[in-house]
C-alpha cells in the first residue's frame, strides 16, 4: 500500500514545485518596471525682430500742405493780414546713414495758390537746396534741415525772384522699405527781396510721400 501511495505523492510534490515556479515568475514578470524612454527638451528659438531702417539711399516723392507769407517794408506791415494758401510741389535726395546720424541733401520746389487780395500779389512758387541731418531712430528719422531758397513773386511792386535762406525740422517714417512718409515745417527769410527794400518771410508746412531706392 505504501509504495501504491509513493508515485501519487511524488506526483503531488512535482505538481506543487511547478505551481510555486510559475507563481514565483509572474510575480518576478509583474514587479518589472515600465522601461522609461528620456525626451530631450525642444529649444524655442526666438522669432526674429525687423532689424531697424536703414535710410542709406535715393528717393524721390512729392508734397502738400499750407504756405504763409508775411512783409515789412520800413519797419511797417505791408499786407493787411497774413497771406496763405496751398503748397504742393516735388522733391528728390540721397541719405547716407552712419549708424545713429543721417545725413543727406535734398531738391525742392513747390508752387502755391498764397495771393494778397488788394495788390492780387501771387506767391508763385519756391525752390530749395537743402541739408538734412537726422537722427536714425529704427522706422522714425526726425531731422533738421536748413539751406538756400528761391522765391518767386508776381503782380506787385517788388514782382520778381530773389533767393534768402531757411530753417526747419522734420519727421520720415519708414512705412515700408520702398515708402516713406512725414511732415515739415520750414521757416524762411528773404531780405531786401528783388532789390525793393522789402521783408519777406515765408512759412511752409507739408506732409510728404517719398519713394526710397
Amino acid at each position: 500500500m505504501a509504495q501504491a501511495l509513493y508515485p501519487l505523492s511524488s506526483a503531488r510534490l512535482a505538481l506543487a514545485i511547478l505551481c510555486g515556479m510559475t507563481s514565483g515568475t509572474s510575480a518576478v514578470a509583474g514587479s518589472m518596471a515600465e522601461p522609461t524612454i528620456d525626451v530631450a527638451p525642444t529649444m524655442v528659438m526666438p522669432a526674429p525682430t525687423a532689424s531697424p531702417a536703414d535710410w542709406t539711399g535715393a528717393y524721390v516723392g512729392g508734397s502738400l500742405g499750407y504756405a504763409r507769407i508775411d512783409g515789412t517794408f520800413n519797419g511797417a506791415d505791408l499786407f493787411a493780414g497774413s497771406p496763405d494758401g496751398t503748397a504742393y510741389g516735388i522733391h528728390a535726395g540721397y541719405n547716407r546713414d552712419f549708424g545713429r546720424v543721417v545725413v543727406g541733401g535734398e531738391l525742392q520746389y513747390e508752387a502755391t495758390d498764397v495771393q494778397e487780395g488788394s495788390s492780387f500779389l501771387q506767391f508763385g512758387s519756391i525752390a530749395r537746396a537743402k541739408l538734412r541731418v537726422g537722427y536714425d531712430a529704427g522706422r522714425f528719422m526726425p531731422y533738421a534741415t536748413t539751406g538756400v531758397a528761391r522765391a518767386s513773386i508776381s503782380n506787385s511792386s517788388f514782382a520778381g525772384e530773389d533767393t534768402g535762406a531757411f530753417a526747419g525740422l522734420g519727421v520720415d517714417y519708414r512705412y515700408t522699405p520702398s515708402l516713406s512718409v512725414g511732415a515739415e515745417i520750414l521757416q524762411h527769410r528773404f531780405d531786401d527781396f528783388n532789390g525793393s527794400g522789402v521783408e519777406l518771410d515765408a512759412t511752409t508746412m507739408g506732409l510728404r510721400a517719398s519713394f526710397n531706392f
